[in-house]
């Protein structure tokens, strides 16, 4: 552990150095508290973690590394979450790192991506890891973007093969479309409507082989969002995933082979619906979300709730909770759970 803290110190130390630097970091320290699916056994663990930003940038050439340093009841870690040196040639960029390829606007999941499905926004706590990747993009206009990336199938936490990913954005004046195309093979696509200040429709689809799965399914998703006039919005969602493993697998240890540890809590249905209402993230007195995930096929239910509030400009309490009745789907592997804890933003 004490060569990682020296190699996170030499960044610190060589992106002051550069024409145009910076750096901020997020200190975390919570306690959790689960209790697990059909059991009634209860674990609870504290964990301490930092979370830092680096930028630099000299003679058209930018760097950036998000090193993650902590200590949980799970052992210690050091790592590199996303990091990425990129050269600007006019309208074309060049990008070898560790970044996240996450796409689309959807909430509770992202059908129109190969690698995060689980595109971590129901967990604010949550850190997501990137892909290994070297990329080129292009981006002629304010309109259109294209970009090709060689995936070198790892990062932290991370093992989806080696193979290649294309994509293509392209922006109007109220409404946004991309198409994905990736090796395995995988097809996804997302587009989004504003309609006015308040209301926005949103889609995303994806057909391939996740999970190592032999056969290749289709999900797809369906939203809307409303935002209101002191800045809170309401989400509705609806999703249908083909690749369902079943109820007979719930209690199987099959599920292991489908789901990566990094993943969130799996899916084993094909239809469900997601609301979500957060506060406006620009207040300066707090934010919260409110989540609810129903599945259409056995009747369960998932309630969870976010809340942050500041304490000072530093200094800020968060808890985040959730909760699954009875026996059903949701509540397999968390029968309910609790977080809390506090963030010092440095500097």
């Amino acid at each position: 552990m004490k060569w990682r803290w020296s190699l996170t110190l030499a960044m610190l130390l060589a992106v002051r150095k550069a024409d145009c630097s910076g750096w901020d970091a997020m200190l975390y320290g919570y306690e959790s508290m689960i209790r697990a699916g059909f059991s009634s056994a209860t674990t609870t663990g504290n964990t301490r973690e930092a979370r830092f930003n680096l930028n630099a940038e000299q003679d058209g050439l930018s760097f950036f590394a998000r090193p993650i340093l902590g200590e949980s009841p799970w052992g210690r870690e050091a790592y590199l979450g996303q990091w990425r040196a990129r050269k600007a040639m006019g309208a074309w960029n060049a990008t070898l790192g560790r970044e996240l390829l996450n796409f689309g606007p959807a909430q509770f999941r992202s059908p129109s991506s190969p690698y995060y499905f689980d595109n971590g926004r129901s967990d604010p706590v949550r850190e997501l890891s990137g892909i290994d990747l070297a990329k080129l993009s292009w981006t002629p206009d304010l309109r259109d973007s294209f970009s090709v990336a060689g995936i070198a199938g790892s990062g932290y936490g991370m093992n989806v093969g080696k193979g290649w990913l294309a994509k293509w954005d392209r922006r109007g004046e109220d409404w946004a479309a991309g198409f994905i195309q990736s090796s395995g093979p995988f097809l996804g696509l997302y587009g989004q409507y504003t309609c006015d200040d308040s209301w926005m429709f949103y889609g995303e689809a994806g057909s391939g082989r996740r999970y190592d799965e032999a056969a290749r399914n289709t999900d797809w998703l369906a939203g809307t969002s409303r935002t209101g006039e002191e800045g809170g919005t309401f989400y509705v969602e609806y999703l249908h995933y083909g690749h369902a493993v079943g109820a007979e697998n719930i209690r199987s240890a099959r599920v292991s082979a489908f789901f990566p540890p990094s993943a969130a809590i799996p899916l084993f249905g094909r239809n469900y619906l997601y609301f979500a209402w957060q506060g406006n993230p620009m207040e300066s007195d707090g934010f919260s979300r409110l989540m609810a995930v129903r599945s259409l096929n056995d009747g369960g239910i998932q309630l969870s709730a976010y809340a942050e509030h500041p304490l000072n400009t530093r200094l800020t309490l968060f808890a985040l909770g959730s909760f699954a009745p009875g026996r059903q789907e949701f509540s397999v592997f968390v029968r309910s759970s609790l977080t809390f804890g506090i963030r010092v933003a440095l500097p």
